[in-house]
């Protein structure tokens, strides 16, 4: 079983190509690029100017000196995400706008410079290698049509690869993209869970691929199983939103959980009530900050998503971290009665 090729790509991150990866090193690089980025924020955005007015970037010594800082959240962005700006208007490349749920409230806007979105790319292309490599034919079911997409830059990670990427966007005619598949002979799929799920489906077992990434969505066990059971095929799953740069963490051949994009981001797991670090293995909120971003750093956002960080070490034998895969969000929970709580993950599967 192979490692995950994000140790490789943090190495390079971290300065230490042809090392062997540590934990130390990884969490100098963090906190290093923490302080950067709390001292870019403070000097540059007037949202972090005045949320963290009280707080040097020189004051903190480690990592866990990150909890004295406070939150941010999906309201402070919807109130005025220009706010959150930290260059000029004329370096953003790419505005994402993501509607609120319901039917009222502004909506939020994700600003990228053209470095930004390079970060990504750069992710991609690596995160990509576990499931795909030079020559293989891989069909993308995101939304690529405008430059800085998710679907356009994995198109272009793919490209440094040496993989084919081929654009489809969503799925709107199952059997129109079934014929795709087979014309073109699609190794890998990357795609949405209930998307992908209706190919396979829906098809019968035509056009099988031979490995399946699924993204954008929280993707249920009960999802993998059956794809795996009626195309025999290798089922990845991703975890990233677009606050997040659209990557944030990708599963390993072991399928023991994700590995993070640490070279760029630094995750927590909190308690959504508290607001405290949970311990190691408890279940908890996914609460992210960027690293290595300059157009909108995000400092401790709240993803409103629930995992755990795994206290076992991933079978591939990597000193990165591994994140429980997603379980849905803390607002999908119904409590029922005093002592049992009823999850959007439990219907699903």
């Amino acid at each position: 079983m192979k490692i995950t090729p994000l140790e490789n790509w943090i190495l390079r991150k971290v300065g230490e190509t042809g090392k062997t990866l540590t934990r130390e090193a990884i969490e100098a690089h963090q906190l290093i690029q923490l302080r950067e980025t709390i001292a870019w924020g403070r000097q540059n955005s007037p949202f972090y100017r005045k949320h963290l007015a009280n707080f040097e970037a020189a004051g903190l010594s480690c990592l866990k000196d990150l909890e004295r800082l406070p939150f941010t959240t999906a309201k402070d962005i919807r109130d005025d995400p220009l706010q959150f700006l930290c260059v000029s208007q004329s370096e953003i490349k790419r505005v994402v706008t993501l509607p609120t749920s319901g039917t009222t409230g502004d909506p939020k806007r994700i600003y990228f410079t053209e470095d930004d979105q390079e970060l990504t790319i750069d992710f991609f292309c690596d995160g990509m290698s576990t499931l795909a490599g030079p020559g293989d034919r891989v069909l993308i079911l995101l939304p690529g049509e405008r430059p800085g997409s998710v679907g356009d830059l994995l198109l272009k990670g793919l490209f440094r690869l040496g993989a084919i990427g081929i654009p489809h966007g969503l799925v709107k005619d199952v059997d129109a993209t079934l014929d795709i598949m087979e014309r073109e002979r699609v190794d890998t799929l990357v795609g949405i869970p209930v998307q992908i799920l209706a190919l396979a489906r829906l098809g019968g077992g035509r056009a099988a691929p031979r490995n399946i990434l699924l993204s954008t969505d929280y993707a249920p066990k009960a999802v993998t199983e059956a794809l795996q059971e009626l195309w025999g095929c290798e089922v990845f799953t991703h975890y990233g939103m677009t606050e997040m740069g659209f990557g944030g963490a990708v599963e390993c051949q072991a399928h023991f959980g994700y590995h993070m994009r640490e070279g760029d981001l630094l995750f927590e797991i909190i308690d959504p009530v508290t607001g405290r670090p949970v311990q190691e293995g408890e279940r908890g909120e996914v609460v992210f900050t960027t690293l290595t971003r300059r157009g909108m750093p995000l400092i401790r956002y709240r993803t409103g998503d629930t995992s755990r960080f795994i206290p076992e070490k991933c079978p591939c034998g990597t000193v990165l971290k591994t994140m429980e895969q997603i379980k849905g969000r803390i607002e999908g929970n119904v409590r029922l009665g005093a002592s049992h709580t009823l999850t959007m993950a439990s219907l699903d599967e």
